[in-house]
């Protein structure tokens, strides 16, 4: 009894047919979903786009405020100035520190601006 043996393409369809029968389902449910549009509408004539500030620490503890020094006192009325803005029109605050800036006055400016609820980036001369 000679006979080509089946088995094998049975097998091989049935494999097919389970494919068939998973991914169908999923090439007829498939929704067209419209993309959110968001639009940025650039601020009108009367408003300018908030300006950055230069917060600068020397390696003696002393801060600038764009090249302008500061003491502590001054420097906690500027940042009240800005909590007042509005989030949108506040600007914002770049922090730069010297090679030798001592972490501690690092962290006194960094939790006065923090204590404002402001933001700042920051960088190393």
């Amino acid at each position: 009894m000679s006979g080509i043996n089946l088995a094998p393409l049975v097998d091989v369809l049935l494999v097919l047919l389970a494919l068939v029968v998973t991914t169908l389902p999923m090439t007829q449910t498939t929704a067209v979903r419209p993309f959110e549009q968001r639009t940025v509408c650039p601020p009108g004539p009367g408003h300018a786009l908030p300006a950055s500030i230069a917060l600068r620490l020397d390696a003696a503890g002393g801060v600038y405020w764009n090249d302008r020094p500061l003491d502590d006192a001054a420097l906690q009325r500027a940042l009240a100035q800005l909590q007042q803005l509005p989030p949108a029109l506040q600007p914002s605050l770049h922090l730069t520190t010297a090679d030798r800036t001592e972490y501690g006055d690092m962290a006194r400016v960094l939790l006065a601006i923090e204590g404002h609820g402001l933001r700042v980036t920051a960088q190393a001369f």
